[in-house]
């Protein structure tokens, strides 16, 4: 899947990837039976940031998680949404498992006819007691909020500011934040690649340069001159 705008987190500024997809099918204890599905990006350097593995083993690990959750579950006996989750340890482990538990839940959902959220609170799900809190008690006192907050994850090239948005200058130029002009991405694929810098860095590349020339200024100009002053000489 491509993403609509380039995602930077750790090392890696992530522009496509490819994509997971579980699909379960259940059958309830009177018969009825329904099918759930989930998907999730397999995002490299996301659950495993070792430099050393490559994007493409990054993807193999999460695939071979996939697999194993997948033999895991299909071996068990009729039991509940609950009883079925077979966690493991670490990100990468983790990511089969959750993936087919989010496929399960849907289709418990519908064959039952509710949300997630009522499936939760009557404990649809069959959960137990974990270091002995009953978490069907906890389920069962959980009431729908009246707002709810939405977090927006910041990758280090997000635009921040409307300022930070790059705007066309002409075919060939882009000002990608006031005052700071670049080259069109798209102008630099054949002999010399653009590089990928973050917004804080090309922020932190543009006030060094302006320290820079006000320190020319201060020492060797006489006088300073602006574009609007020479166009009128």
């Amino acid at each position: 899947m491509r993403l609509r705008m380039p995602f930077r987190f750790g090392v890696v500024t992530l522009t496509e990837a490819p994509q997971a997809f579980v699909r379960a099918r259940i059958r309830l204890e009177d018969g009825r039976e329904a099918a759930g599905a989930a998907a999730e990006l397999l995002a490299p350097k996301w659950f495993d940031k070792d430099p050393a593995l490559s994007n493409e083993d990054n993807f193999e690990q999460l695939r071979r998680s996939l697999a194993a959750a997948r033999d895991t579950y299909l071996a068990h006996e009729p039991r509940t949404a609950w009883a079925h989750a077979a966690p493991g340890r670490g990100l990468v482990q983790n990511y089969g498992p959750a993936l087919v538990d989010r496929a399960l839940l849907d289709a418990l959902c519908r064959a039952l006819g509710v949300s997630l959220y009522r499936a939760v609170q009557k404990n649809h799900i069959g959960a137990g007691e974990v270091e002995g809190m009953h978490l069907g008690a906890v389920f069962g006192a959980l009431r729908p909020r009246a707002a709810v907050a939405a977090r927006h994850t910041v990758g280090l090239v997000d635009p921040i500011t409307a300022a930070d948005q790059a705007r066309r200058v002409n075919d060939d130029v882009v000002e990608r934040f006031e005052h700071v002009f670049e080259v069109a991405p798209e102008k630099m694929t054949d002999h010399v690649q653009q590089q990928d810098i973050p917004a804080w860095d090309t922020h932190r590349i543009v006030g060094s340069r302006w320290d820079h020339l006000d320190w020319m200024h201060d020492h060797w100009a006489d006088a300073v001159l602006s574009a609007e002053d020479l166009a009128e000489h």
